[in-house]
């Protein structure tokens, strides 16, 4: 199966020769901020999931708990495809398995796994290809899984107060009808506004007036609270706001900076298996899009079995 491009994306960072990669084991592993504190009300779950997403697993446990969706915690959503680790939290003694999931270990602790309490996630990924590259900055693309088939598109009618046309695209495509779901449309317009943006500053990565953190030069997730570059770099995002016609006060939430480019950590390749840290909310799937480039990227997974560790 062939990875789609990112909604937005255009371009690359690096120069490098494009290579095809065929991605044959995706592995996962979530970092905590904190870690269970072994002790308390809450019980703490260290998930291996298989070609499951996160939330259908959390609607499992919920149900076998007989609690709401928002009673089980965690801290970010896990890609579908591969074996990914993470953990989850629930008010009850959780069930220890279901079709494509179980749970290594299972410790008590004081705090519910609320979402943002992670650091970042290790990748090992296995290819069925030679993989010669050095990266050491790569673009900070939101990646394809944040937009399913129409994500950002049903996102950008909900914005704009179209939301019947957005629930009939909803219901044509079987995503339920829920504010979480709402949620996420909206944040997929705005990842692709970002990707967009970025697509624009892969040939300027620096521009007179960018809002500059620690983690280097930023982009807006638009909200109505955001503070937007000024000069060259605030008319870029200007811009993006006029071609599509809307103000920072069309926006839900508050919006948030987020950095241009990262630097994945540990970033090593051994022959056919790579392995490299990306700090939350960044996308392996980026990171594999700027070494492949034109040649892309086919996924030839074969179903992962149960790890042995307990």
């Amino acid at each position: 199966m062939e990875l789609r491009e990112p909604a937005g994306a255009v371009g690359y960072l690096t120069k490098g020769v494009s290579t095809h990669l065929t991605i044959q084991e995706f592995n996962v592993f979530e970092v905590p901020k904190f870690i269970a504190t072994k002790s308390g009300p809450h019980y703490w779950g260290l998930l291996e999931k298989n070609f499951r997403n996160t939330l259908d697993v959390v609607r499992e446990i919920s149900k076998e708990l007989q609690v709401q969706m928002h009673d089980i915690g965690y801290a970010g959503l896990k890609d579908k495809k591969g074996k990914t680790y993470q953990w989850i939290s629930s008010p009850g003694p959780p069930p220890l398995k279901g079709r494509g999931w179980q749970l290594k270990i299972v410790l008590k602790s004081q705090k519910k796994i609320k979402k943002g309490n992670l650091l970042g996630n290790w990748f090992i990924l296995k290819t069925k290809d030679i993989v010669e590259t050095k990266l050491e900055a790569v673009p900070n693309f939101f990646g394809p899984q944040r937009f399913s088939t129409r994500n950002h598109e049903i996102g950008k009618l909900l914005i704009t107060g179209e939301k019947k046309e957005a629930l009939k695209i909803m219901r044509d495509l079987k995503i339920p009808i829920s504010r979480k779901y709402f949620v996420l449309m909206e944040d997929a317009y705005c990842s692709y506004l970002f990707n967009k943006i970025l697509s624009k500053r892969l040939e300027t990565p620096e521009l007179p007036g960018d809002v500059i953190t620690r983690k280097g030069v930023t982009g807006p997730v638009f909200g109505n609270k955001l503070r937007l570059a000024t000069d060259k770099a605030g008319e870029l995002e200007q811009n993006i706001l006029y071609e599509e016609g809307l103000e920072l006060k069309d926006f839900p939430g508050d919006g948030r900076r987020r950095p241009l480019f990262i630097k994945p950590i540990g970033f090593e390749i051994n022959n056919k298996t790579l392995k490299f840290f990306l700090p939350k909310g960044s996308y392996a799937t980026t990171l594999l899009r700027e070494i492949s480039k034109e040649k892309g990227i086919t996924w030839d997974i074969a179903h992962p079995t149960f790890s042995s560790f307990a």
